[in-house]
């Protein structure tokens, strides 16, 4: 049969969203274990994830560099020694922080898992965290801050969280130089020793699970414990105090391009308009086809891309604007972007262009589901935010049945452009501030 490039395929409506569930096992030691047996290839990811992130951690930079830290040195092996042996079992190990958790990242062939496993167990309880190893990666990260800092993009990111949650919020935390110069490999020994703890610990397994699989996780994580008269400490109520000011410039004199950032907080992922309020946003500017592409990159030329996001935290949501653009542009692509928020405020929705973002955004969601990995990521941003398992089939519900009528009337409530703060770092007198 002959294919008719010239007939579009039929375009179908997405099938009902339906989330794989993992089975849960909670250990003697109060270690959660979450399962996702999927897959037909003998691979498989196991991920440690524990309750310490940069939200809480009690010296900045900690829950970060002592994660970093786990790789290059344990058990008396140095880091070359563990990145060889990784390396000759074909295994993948990678460690990372967030808000609120710590991970560690094991990828694994079946048949070598018996292997790796040990190694990870290492990796993870005992950690040597070496003098010069820690100086060698705290020296690095001060070079990569240093530029980092010379870019707008990182100067508007930072100060537009300042504007939102004000200074002396966690989230509206950056790094600096001193931070680094200020930390000691005693401080990432005492973070690990007090939050590195089995009942503060949940793993997530996913792939192509054997029954000798559950046994090793079991035998090397689900029945040690830490013994310690110190706890965690509390983590104190923040309040989020945004600025009086809404427009702010940071100068960077001679700079070429300006970076905005437009937005305020939002309501709360517990709030029943939030998963409405990602359908606005995706309409405005959440994919390449959205509203702010198709007249400020498209039409105007301001950009080569911007973008829009609904960011759900644990203890707030914001909205933001995100784009870069010649000095000249700064203010008339300013002036866009509220004329576009004011435009999905008060006029209603056609249909075509909300067939197409119901049809994004579940693609989007389909996408998240297409191997046991990113089911596994699904679950564990569900875990770290504490959000319900039937988070993702109330959005799909979202998506398949919202209105353009109340695609108007979220925007409206909760998009209020006359509180939007502006984030801006370029040079400020071609700006025109």
């Amino acid at each position: 049969m002959t294919l008719d490039r010239t007939i579009s395929p039929q375009v179908k409506e997405p099938d009902m969203f339906r989330l794989p569930q993992p089975r849960r096992v909670v250990f003697p030691n109060a270690t959660e274990l979450y399962i996702l047996d999927m897959g037909e290839q003998d691979v498989c990811r196991i991920d440690l994830m524990w309750e310490i992130g940069n939200y809480e951690e009690p010296v900045h930079l900690s829950a970060d560099m002592a994660n970093k830290m786990l790789k290059e040195g344990a058990g008396g092996m140095s880091a070359a020694a563990i990145a060889e042996k990784l390396d000759y079992y074909g295994a993948w190990l990678q460690t990372t922080v967030t808000s609120y958790c710590s991970y560690v990242t094991l990828y694994s062939l079946n048949k070598y898992f018996d292997e790796v496993l040990p190694l990870l167990e290492t990796i993870v309880k005992y950690p040597d965290f070496p003098e010069q190893d820690f100086y060698t990666l705290k020296e690095r990260r001060k070079q990569q801050l240093r530029i980092s800092l010379e870019k707008v993009q990182t100067l508007s990111n930072n100060a537009f969280r300042k504007q939102i949650f004000g200074k002396d919020h966690p989230y509206a935390y950056a790094p600096s130089v001193s931070d680094y110069e200020n930390l000691t490999v005693n401080h990432l020994r005492k973070l690990h020793k007090l939050y590195y703890r089995p009942e503060r610990c949940r793993i997530v397994i996913s792939g192509k699970i054997s029954r000798n699989i559950l046994k090793g996780i079991e035998e090397k994580f689900g029945r040690y414990t830490v013994t310690t008269t110190e706890e965690p400490l509390a983590i104190p109520d923040y309040p989020v105090l945004p600025a009086d000011k809404f427009e702010y410039i940071e100068d960077k004199p001679g700079a070429l391009q300006s970076s905005v950032r437009v937005g305020q907080p939002v309501i709360l992922r517990s709030h029943p308009d939030f998963q409405k309020l990602r359908v606005v946003n995706t309409a405005l500017g959440g994919y390449f086809g959205s509203r702010l592409m198709a007249n400020i990159r498209e039409e105007k030329g301001y950009t080569y891309g911007i973008s829009s996001a609904v960011a759900g935290l644990r203890h707030s949501s914001y909205f933001t604007v995100g784009t870069q653009t010649g000095t000249e542009y700064t203010r008339p692509l300013i002036r866009e972007v509220i004329r576009e928020i004011k435009r999905i405020q008060e006029i209603l929705m056609d249909k075509d262009e909300l067939t197409m973002v119901r049809n994004y955004m579940s693609g989007e969601l389909a996408r998240g589901c297409d191997s046991p990995f990113s089911v596994a990521d699904m679950y564990i941003g569900l875990l770290a935010n504490g959000l319900p398992f039937d988070y993702y089939s109330r959005q799909a519900e979202t998506i398949r049945e919202i209105t353009a009528e109340e695609i108007r009337r979220v925007a409206a409530e909760h998009l209020d452009i006359s509180r939007l703060y502006v984030a801006i770092a370029g040079d400020k007198e071609k700006i025109g501030f």
